[in-house]
């Protein structure tokens, strides 16, 4: 099983977390039907008059134990914590339940066995193969002390022992497959989060992605009462590319200048496409004149790149234009900051084009 970095090239860090609660949420319900179909067919079994049952009082009085555990871990206690620390938690008591109800109703040839699959599928499903192979392990192990414990052996004999170790195999398999198809299907359901939240065009995030993120980034600059700077980029030349190009020069123009805006930031400033020709940038832990210096960082560098247009000899740069407006110094609302940083932008359009302006500073390059 590939471990979150190899994840996360699908999507990043913030994104990932977002669907991993949202998926540990989704789990934590589950498990508790889980757990609650558990409780039911050993209670159910538990009152069939003929049931085989050495310890009938003791199943009864461990499931209303079980019982407890599940209305504390999902409705009256720990119902909040989703992590998988709970989750492995719940897996090892559903297996320590299990077992004592399989060794009380016939141990290896209990009819109750195949709660273990209950317990192999929970584990699959939310903990990855590593974690399910040694929950199958432990299995393993309990069936097979079952197996050969003395007072069993007496009654069956060591070659048939053996042949009911080949009950063992259905759990492997189940697990293995389990675990596999669930890795899939994570994959599968990132990718898609990912095409939601990409832009086709340039790959970079989407607005529905950076709205996201600049939420949460205000909301925490808020409580810490800290700065973050926003930029708004906008390609100068554009219409004249395509003009004289064509339209399929004018993407490339586009695609350019993601790549380019993109390599020029820290690992934990988020661009996106704003629309169009236009680009948004947030800059947590910045404030306006430390986003003044990697605005013109950025923009000396597209400047600097020059666009091959398909015509021999013939390539042009990328002028842009930049506006900057910071939290709290321009406005203490998001929205606000979004607006003052296009007001911006405009500033750097009306003064000439290919400069960067900070919002009512002026503070121009």
């Amino acid at each position: 099983m590939k471990k979150k970095q190899s994840r996360t090239l699908l999507l990043g860090d913030h994104l990932y977390n977002d669907l991993e609660k949202n998926r540990r949420r989704g789990f934590d319900t589950t498990i508790a039907q889980v757990e609650w179909l558990l409780i039911a067919v050993v209670l159910f079994y538990a009152v069939i008059p003929d049931a085989i049952l050495t310890d009938r009082s003791g199943v009864v009085c461990v499931m209303l134990l079980f019982t407890g555990v599940v209305l504390v871990f999902h409705y009256f206690g720990l119902q909040h914590f989703n992590g998988r620390w709970k989750t492995w938690l719940e897996a090892l008591i559903m297996t320590a339940v299990v077992s004592y109800v399989v060794w009380h109703s016939g141990r290896i040839t209990s009819p109750l066995l195949s709660l273990y699959l209950l317990v192999i599928i929970v584990s699959a499903t939310t903990l990855g193969l590593k974690s399910t192979l040694l929950h199958a392990s432990v299995i393993t192990v309990i069936y097979m002390f079952m197996t050969f414990a003395p007072e069993t052996l007496e009654s069956m004999g060591v070659n048939q022992a053996r042949l009911h170790l080949l009950q063992l195999f259905p759990f492997w398999l189940v697990a293995y497959l389990a675990a596999m198809l669930a890795y899939e299907a994570e994959v599968g359901q990132l990718k898609l989060a990912e095409l939601a939240h990409t832009d086709s065009l340039t790959q970079l995030w989407n607005m529905r992605m950076f709205s996201d993120f600049a939420e949460q980034e205000f909301e925490r600059a808020a409580r810490y009462e800290r700065p973050f700077s926003v930029m708004m980029l906008d390609a100068d030349n554009l219409k004249k590319v395509n003009d004289r190009f064509g339209h399929q020069v004018g993407s490339q123009l586009i695609q350019a200048m993601g790549r380019k805006i993109k390599a020029s930031l820290r690992a934990s400033d988020v661009v996106a496409r704003y629309g169009g020709d236009e680009f948004v940038v947030m800059l947590p832990e910045t404030i306006s004149s430390e986003a003044l210096a990697t605005a013109e960082r950025v923009r000396q560098c597209l400047e600097g790149s020059l666009l091959e247009t398909g015509l021999e000899g013939d390539r042009v740069a990328i002028k842009t234009s930049i506006g900057i407006a910071a939290f709290p110094e321009h406005d203490k609302e998001l929205a606000g900051v979004l607006r003052k940083a296009d007001a911006a932008l405009y500033t750097s359009k009306r003064l000439g084009k290919n400069r960067s302006s900070v919002y009512a500073s002026g503070s121009v390059c």
